[in-house]
């Protein structure tokens, strides 16, 4: 238990939760549908939070292998949520007919 005293066991454990809960929420509110519609609404911005998604797995690695301080790991955490949306969406392929049909 000693683990969840310092810093750093606290801010594992919320960005673990971050993209668990995340994820779930976009599992049950069926993903192509939210793929569709995310894509039809806001395409480029849809494509930077998939990039954005990519560069979390660059930037929050090495933060958590380095353990930094907890000021500089809290900043991360919104790339959690852009993590989880490209992680769960990217299992998603739809067709241009999908984007079409209304």
């Amino acid at each position: 238990m000693e683990f969840l005293q310092n810093e750093f066991g606290i801010f594992l454990i919320s960005y673990i939760l971050t993209i668990a809960i995340t994820t779930v929420g976009i599992v049950k509110k069926q993903q192509k549908e939210l793929k569709i519609y995310l894509v039809r609404n806001f395409g480029a911005k849809y494509r930077m939070i998939t990039f954005l998604g990519m560069m979390s797995l660059v930037v929050s690695l090495p933060m958590i292998l380095s353990y930094l301080s907890f000021s500089n790991m809290a900043s991360a955490m919104p790339m959690g949520f852009a993590l989880a949306i490209y992680v769960t969406l990217n299992r998603v392929r739809i067709t241009e007919e999908d984007l079409s049909e209304e």
